[in-house]
């Protein structure tokens, strides 16, 4: 039995963040599915009114770290999502860029803290993407992420991304210790754009989500914790140019200042399409999706986990 410890669940909103607030008692391991009867949850310090319930919050938390996996890739990391499995092979979902080019080697450290040696599973279908497969050889039984659908979700509907920042410094608290346990950030924001094609490498989904480096390859999540996206460009990046569509053309000026201030992700779509017998059997009904995706998370939200 792993000690009670004190984990403070920043969640980032579509201004910054999530506030810094619930502090949650948890008295078992934080990868194992939680019994919010464990729980302890006290108001937000900096957020008198919070505009959903940490319930919700602790749910989606939980199923987002159920599904990602810490990538080692060279000196640095990402994160991926567990995508398929094969008897004992697990796949991996995650971003070309976080492998860092050519012979690496690789390994997962998964959920329950255990560290395997991946592969790269190349396939052609995924060359012009920001898209990659790995994968690694566990008898363990680790969930798979649930598929849902991005391409009819309007703007403002509510978005949850995850993953392992590369700066963990600012997640330390007084006592020097990791508030997020692991490092792992879980953010909620908005879909602020949803543009008509692609822009190079397979990106076309703007939210308002904060994401850092060491994020790409994470979740995009909707409300029913379904993964909508692969996390991959942070908004307003240092240096590239990124913003250019996928035949060569760059968007309208008007466009481009929107562009720039959203995070982007790949559709969860376009790798289904690429890729159409990966990840089948993990598609749930469109009748999970709740019918006004826009409205604030409330406390009769009715969430289960794969």
């Amino acid at each position: 039995m792993v000690k009670a410890s004190l984990i403070q669940l920043a969640v980032v909103l579509s201004s910054g963040a999530i506030a810094a607030g619930s502090t949650i008692t948890i008295a078992q391991n934080l990868y194992q599915p939680l019994n919010p009867s464990l729980y302890e949850i006290w108001p937000a310090l900096l957020e008198p009114e919070p505009i959903w319930p940490e319930v919700d919050a602790l749910h989606l938390y939980e199923e987002a770290r159920r599904i990602s996996v810490r990538v080692l890739s060279g000196s640095g990391w990402g994160t991926g999502i567990l995508l398929a499995r094969d008897g004992e092979t697990y796949v991996i979902l995650t971003n070309r860029h976080v492998l860092n080019g050519e012979d690496i080697e690789y390994e997962i450290e998964t959920p329950n803290g255990q560290i395997y040696p991946a592969r790269d599973r190349r396939e052609p279908a995924l060359e012009a993407h920001d898209l990659a497969l790995l994968e690694f050889e566990s008898p363990d039984d680790y969930p798979l992420a649930q598929i849902g659908e991005s391409v009819n979700l309007p703007q403002g509907t509510v978005t949850f991304a995850a993953g392992f920042p590369l700066e963990q410094e600012e997640r330390v608290d007084s006592s020097g210790s990791d508030i997020f346990n692991d490092g792992f950030k879980f953010t909620q924001g908005e879909i602020s754009l949803q543009l008509d094609r692609p822009l190079e490498e397979g990106y076309q989904l703007g939210y308002t989500n904060a994401i850092e480096k060491g994020m790409s390859g994470g979740p995009v999540l909707n409300r029913a914790g379904e993964v909508i996206a692969i996390n991959g460009i942070h908004a307003d990046p240092l240096w590239g140019d990124p913003y250019v569509y996928d035949d060569g053309t760059r968007p309208e000026e008007g466009l481009q200042s929107l562009i720039e201030a959203s995070s982007w992700a790949i559709p969860i779509e376009t790798v289904l399409q690429l890729l159409p017998t990966l990840a089948r059997g993990n598609r749930e009904p469109s009748s999970r999706v709740e019918q006004n995706l826009t409205q604030p998370v409330s406390p009769q939200s009715s969430l289960s986990s794969p």
